[in-house]
């Protein structure tokens, strides 16, 4: 069952997380009713209580995430302005910027480890309110110090969920065209 928590610091929505009950993270995310601007701060859970760390580089939300606390990367996601290919990575105290994901995208979803990570779905084109973006199919791995293009997912989608490793995998529903059309249907990725 669930049972209530310690609220964070700050409220927030689209933030990226990882880790686990004991040792978890929280990054970025945006307060705001239009999604701009986007937020900075991490916050790190120990199984009891929430601490501020050290802001990210790039305000983001909607971005990928994965990893552990003490080794966590982000990727892409939305700056309150417009879509990004800005990544970084965490080692439990400061935030490092690494090579820029492939593909500007915001709302993609990750799955791995910092050195294994998996980064699948998202969306392109026109911010929140605008016309109609695109919604990707596109699969890259990172291994640590480079993307890696994978294999196609079958439907474009975004706010889907992920979990899993780099070799195994899930794409879980999520929404696609036309506006509002939610998707039941999970993809397994065997690497």
């Amino acid at each position: 069952k669930w049972t209530a928590g310690v609220a964070l610091s700050r409220a927030t929505r689209g933030p990226g997380g990882g880790g686990t009950d004991t040792a978890g993270l929280m990054v970025g995310g945006t307060d705001a009713p239009n999604a701009a601007p986007a937020q900075a701060g991490t916050e790190e859970y120990n199984g009891s209580t929430w601490a501020s760390s050290n802001n990210c580089n790039n305000s983001m939300w909607g971005m990928a995430s994965c990893g552990s606390q003490t080794a966590f990367n982000k990727f892409a996601g939305y700056s309150g302005t417009a879509r990004s290919v800005a990544s970084e990575e965490y080692d439990g105290t400061s935030w490092t910027t690494i090579t820029n994901y492939p593909q500007t995208t915001s709302d993609c979803h990750g799955c791995g480890t910092q050195t294994a990570s998996l980064i699948f779905g998202g969306m392109v084109g026109p911010g929140p309110g605008a016309s109609m973006p695109s919604f990707l199919t596109v699969t890259n791995s990172w291994t640590g110090s480079a993307y890696v293009a994978e294999g196609s997912m079958n439907t474009g989608r975004y706010l889907h969920g992920g979990t899993g490793t780099e070799t195994a995998g899930l794409c879980i529903a999520g929404q696609n065209y036309p506006p509002g059309t939610k998707i039941k249907n999970v993809e397994e990725y065997n690497g």
